[in-house]
């Protein structure tokens, strides 16, 4: 049952997280969407680069790319987890939440 509450509770975050891009709280980052394009274009000079390569080496230059983002993508888990933590010390430094057992399981669930 316990192992249920987190699953819902990640659920819940994720959702809230991924979900509603649109609502008026969501953070945008302009300098961000300039640097995706930057990056596309230059994936597209990559790709013409790769075709001219043997094969092992393309292979290798795939596979090191996928790893970059698999890294990329849990170093941001990893600051948005960090964020909720964060969130949810101060808010219990403040008095606003009271700290108790269930807080504190929630945040070694995110430590993990």
């Amino acid at each position: 049952m316990e192992n249920e509450v987190w699953e819902k509770v990640a659920q819940f975050l994720n959702q809230l997280r991924g979900e509603q891009l649109s609502r008026t709280s969501s953070v945008r980052m302009p300098e961000l969407i300039e640097k995706q394009k930057q990056a596309e274009k230059l994936m597209e000079e990559c790709r013409v680069v790769l075709r001219s390569i043997p094969e092992v080496d393309r292979q290798l230059l795939i596979k090191w790319q996928e790893q970059a983002e698999e890294v990329s993508y849990l170093q941001e888990q990893k600051s948005y987890l960090q964020g909720y933590v964060d969130c949810i010390y101060l808010l219990s430094g403040l008095g606003l939440l009271k700290k108790d057992e269930f807080v504190d399981k929630f945040i070694e669930e995110v430590k993990k």
